[in-house]
């Protein structure tokens, strides 16, 4: 499931010229959907704190796709 919702990140990315959204603006939109305990709709203090390393985190494998996961 990581494979395809980084690769969804990726292809806006790379069509970031049509949709007008850059790189930047897609992990700070959906790290926070990310990181969401699947028990509620609220981020509790921990999860907001994980917040900057989950969208480092994105941000490494969007910009990695293809060696992360091997792409040829």
């Amino acid at each position: 499931m990581v494979r395809q919702v980084v690769h969804l990140l990726r292809s806006l990315h790379i069509n970031k010229a049509a949709n007008e959204v850059n790189v930047t603006h897609l992990v700070s939109i959906f790290s926070p959907v990310l990181c969401r305990p699947p028990s509620g709709a609220f981020m509790s203090i921990r999860h907001i704190k994980a917040l900057p390393h989950i969208q480092l985190a994105l941000l490494t494998l969007i910009n990695n796709y293809d060696l992360v996961f091997r792409v040829r």
